[in-house]
């Protein structure tokens, strides 16, 4: 899903009126969260049982 939201989502929010950098911003922020959410989740996956650490990120 990251994957695809990086690839268009730039043009995309470009093209309904928001510059450049505002939208390759969003596209950095949207993939530092990613990393930090899977980062998180294998720490609490580790720490607690793997099934309710996947439902609770659902």
């Amino acid at each position: 899903m990251v994957n695809a939201l990086s690839s268009w989502l730039a043009k995309l929010m470009a093209g309904v009126g928001y510059s450049l950098d505002s939208a390759l911003t969003f596209v950095k922020v949207l993939n530092f969260g990613a990393v930090i959410g899977v980062v998180g989740g294998d720490w609490l996956a580790n720490r607690f049982h793997i099934k309710y650490v996947l439902v609770g990120m659902i």
